[in-house]
């Protein structure tokens, strides 16, 4: 999964992501509440050990955890949109 894959689906649920940090995308909503951490240099490193996250509904936590998970099994090389220009 792309970074603007999952900036897609984050905005449906009403999320962003962040990614001025040097080490972590951060998943924060429109206060700046911080539901996740996922590396920038590791893959598979998701921390969603928040207050916030805990508060989501069972459902919209299973599916922010899911793709959170899908997004930091990507290769980290692959997670950059490629685009071609002719």
């Amino acid at each position: 999964m792309t970074i603007s894959e999952l900036e897609q689906q984050l905005a449906s649920m009403g999320l962003k992501l962040y990614t001025g940090d040097e080490h972590y995308y951060y998943v924060d909503d429109s206060k700046y509440h911080r539901y996740a951490y996922v590396s920038k240099t590791c893959m598979f490193a998701v921390d969603t050990d928040t207050d916030w996250f805990k508060t989501l509904q069972t459902k919209k936590r299973k599916r922010l955890f899911n793709m959170l998970m899908e997004f930091a099994a990507t290769p980290l090389d692959k997670r950059q949109s490629t685009k071609c220009q002719v």
